[in-house]
């Protein structure tokens, strides 16, 4: 009959087909449940993917400072390789989805006008390889960098800078072009770093005038520069900057690199770093041990989020309270303690451990709105 179903094709609707898939699928199941029980490995066939796939993340992300630089005398200075027409055509509101175009955009704020162009706004479309470039700060010599750099989530990777001036980074130097003008950078990750010189000196940034917040920023690099450079993983130097959600790994002169900004390299290591000895105590203050009597001028130092919020020279004081950190103004985070003086004449420097204080504001609960009466007036 035409249009009728063969009978060899309607055998799949049938209940004996059906129970042979079930007892198919059941033997399958059974196999995998038995796998998951005998594996030797914590958390049978899925805990081991699991474990592989964690495995895998911690190895990348162990590789991300590393620098994928082979012949250094192959890299070409990244302006060479700008396409000012495209620049001219795209400003200031740049979408950047290749190196070439990343580049042309850090041209446009650089080289195309006498004065630094305001409000330029780098938008990141897809990740970005700088590889076999050295890259121009955006805002070098007599430019600055004012707008806004929104990475998208983002990465740019292998980004290489050599003696590049005295504000070294992605950016220069932001600062203000009017008066009214703001910056800000946001949701970008930055793989194989490698920075040698410069004055301030920071992944994202060399320094910054602005007073406002960067968040979902990762960096992960190194950076080599002089004893008397001021460095932080994100921004060298920093007027006021603020940090949300930002984190990387990054080691300066081979030495892990701890703030996100602002921190004189100075500091970091010194042959006095053993002179004193500081602790915490349960009564919220820190002490003091050590007595180094070359040490000229030995105060207390507090820093938050790469900021210098206190200092206090010691004099007779074996402890310091916590409440000088006011926390109510300055937030909730981690607090790092630390001595410094100067020896035999020289530049002050760090003579003791850096202690790091957690401290945390209490939540503040909501006030229960009043009922209202008849009237429609509150009680």
């Amino acid at each position: 009959m035409t249009g009728s179903i063969p009978k060899t094709q309607h055998k799949i609707f049938t209940g004996e087909n059906m129970k042979i898939k079930k007892t198919i699928v059941c033997m399958l199941l059974a196999a995998v449940l038995a796998a998951q029980t005998s594996c030797e490995i914590n958390g049978g066939i899925i805990g081991y993917i699991m474990d592989q796939n964690t495995e895998t993340e911690e190895a990348d992300d162990e590789d991300l400072y590393i620098p994928k630089i082979t012949d250094e005398s192959a890299l070409v200075p990244a302006y060479q390789d700008a396409d000012w027409w495209w620049a001219t055509m795209n400003g200031p509101d740049f979408k950047v989805s290749n190196a070439q175009e990343l580049i042309s955009a850090a041209y446009y704020v650089n080289h195309l006008f006498t004065t630094s162009p305001s409000n330029v706004s780098i938008t990141l479309t897809k990740d970005i390889d700088l590889a076999g470039y050295l890259w121009e700060p955006i805002g070098s010599g007599d430019k600055v960098f004012q707008g806004h750099i929104d990475g998208k989530g983002h990465t740019i990777k292998n980004m290489t800078i050599r003696d590049a001036g005295d504000d070294v980074g992605f950016i220069g130097k932001n600062a203000k072009v009017r008066s009214d003008a703001t910056s800000d950078v946001r949701n970008i990750t930055f793989t194989n770093v490698s920075i040698s010189g410069g004055k301030n000196v920071g992944i994202v940034c060399g320094s910054s005038s602005f007073s406002v917040k960067w968040e979902k920023i990762k960096v992960y690099g190194e950076i080599n520069v002089d004893n008397d450079a001021v460095v932080g993983m994100i921004c060298g130097e920093d007027k006021a900057l603020s940090f949300e959600k930002c984190s990387g790994k990054v080691f300066i002169n081979g030495e892990k690199l701890e703030s996100l900004s602002a921190e004189p390299y100075h500091y970091l290591a010194t042959p006095h770093e053993a002179d004193f000895k500081l602790e915490s105590t349960n009564d919220g203050r820190i002490m003091r041990t050590g007595n180094y009597t070359s040490a000229e001028g030995l105060r207390w130092v507090v820093e938050t989020q790469g900021r210098r919020i206190y200092e206090k020279e010691c004099g007779d004081d074996f402890s310091l309270s916590t409440d000088c950190f006011e926390a109510e103004k300055n937030g909730s985070g981690i607090y790092q303690v630390f001595l410094e003086a100067s020896f035999d004449g020289g530049k002050p420097e760090k003579c003791s451990n850096v202690l790091d204080i957690q401290m945390s504001l209490p939540d503040v609960p909501e006030q229960e709105e009043e009922p209202e009466n008849d009237m429609g007036e509150h009680e």
